[in-house]
């Protein structure tokens, strides 16, 4: 036996180990790419969130768990329609009420505990 002829054998036994560790295991088949397109555009155009695309995918008759809508899903928070409002844009917009509660304080310890001289 050659040189090549062993590199070659070992070259192929190494090639049928790693395709057989690298097979797919038991559990449930991928979805279609064509569902699975669908999930991204529930998601990017309606800014929905995993039950409510199941929901909709069950009234269009596909059968598709919570979980599989999840991992098909972008990560990260999902778009949302409205800029939150800063804590700055807070306090500007209140500006006259905040100031008003701080001018207007009362002080009623003398009601409740008697003026005692």
């Amino acid at each position: 036996m050659t040189v090549n002829v062993d590199l070659r054998w070992h070259r192929n036994g190494f090639r049928l180990y790693w395709r057989w560790i690298s097979k797919r295991g038991p559990g449930r088949p991928r979805l279609s790419a064509e569902l699975q397109e669908l999930i991204h555009r529930f998601a990017a155009e309606k800014a929905w969130g995993a039950r409510k695309i199941q929901a909709e995918l069950e009234k269009l008759l596909f059968k598709v768990g919570l979980a599989s809508v999840s991992r098909y899903l972008s990560k990260g928070r999902p778009p949302s329609r409205q800029k939150p409002q800063s804590w700055r844009t807070f306090l500007w917009n209140h500006r006259e009420g905040i100031a008003a509660m701080d001018l207007f304080t009362v002080s009623m310890a003398d009601d409740i505990f008697g003026d005692e001289t």
